[in-house]
């Protein structure tokens, strides 16, 4: 099979020729990936993992059209990477080198950051969806809007400020129960 430019890779991601890609992108990134997270207290298996979850993001930043055609794939990927391994290390307490630096490392930063708050808004979005149709009105004005209880019980049509009041508690306890629940929220939220 032969080599793809990046624009080709780009072409074929969005026709859905995932074979031609992947193979390239294993032939051409993943050695790269390998190299640094094995130099730095990482396996091989790690760098598969780490490779794994980089093709990811790279194919979700190209089918979100995210993706800055002006940037070298190789160099993206190996950035999105560097900073994934360093987050795991980090949190299992590895050593790391973080002294290698490219010319795309703040971008993978800024990707790695924005994928990682639009998971976290994703995940409030769900929640909240969660706690029903009137608590999430009600949490929105107590928590969001600073609302007033008066003002609440104006707009939610309750009869006085205590009864908006015990809503909101009710609705407050229903989310963090909610959460508490939910291990995956928990554990995006500590990152």
């Amino acid at each position: 099979m032969r080599r793809l430019n990046d624009k080709e890779i780009l072409k074929a991601i969005r026709t859905g020729d995932n074979e031609s890609v992947l193979s390239n992108l294993y032939k051409d990134v993943l050695p790269h990936i390998k190299k640094y997270i094995t130099n730095n207290s990482g396996s091989h298996e790690d760098a598969k993992d780490i490779f794994q979850d980089t093709v990811v993001i790279f194919y979700n930043q190209v089918k979100l059209n995210k993706f800055d055609e002006r940037k070298e794939i190789g160099a993206f990927m190996f950035s999105v990477a560097r900073n994934l391994w360093i987050n795991k290390a980090k949190r299992d307490n590895r050593l790391v080198n973080t002294t290698e630096f490219d010319d795309s490392e703040e971008e993978g930063t800024d990707v790695l950051a924005d994928m990682i708050t639009a998971e976290k808004a994703k995940a409030i979005e769900d929640i909240m969806d969660r706690v029903g149709e009137e608590c999430k009105k009600l949490l929105m004005y107590t928590i969001y809007d600073k609302i007033s209880l008066k003002e609440i019980a104006v707009k939610m049509g309750y009869s006085s400020d205590q009864v908006a009041k015990t809503y909101s508690y009710r609705c407050r306890q229903k989310l963090f129960n909610l959460v508490k629940d939910n291990s995956h929220i928990i554990s995006l939220f500590k990152q």
